[in-house]
């Protein structure tokens, strides 16, 4: 798999107030030679964060959410 997309969509309470936004998390991997993967949060191209990890950063990331989840 060379890129994953996950959509949060937004939650509303009980009275229809939005509690969240919507969100979307793109991930892909980056050229050959950096070994990396690229994350970008945000549903409008203008205003969404990329952030651009190497492959150490990406699997201590990868680790850290594991560990988490694990809890």
């Amino acid at each position: 798999m060379n890129s994953l997309r996950l959509r949060h969509h937004a939650t509303h309470d009980r009275y229809g107030v939005r509690t969240t936004q919507p969100e979307l998390l793109t991930c892909e991997r980056t050229g050959a030679e950096t070994h990396g993967i690229r994350i970008a949060i945000g549903t409008d191209p203008l205003t969404a964060k990329t952030y651009t990890l190497t492959e150490g950063e990406a699997a201590t990331l990868a680790d850290w959410i594991l560990d988490e989840l694990a809890e």
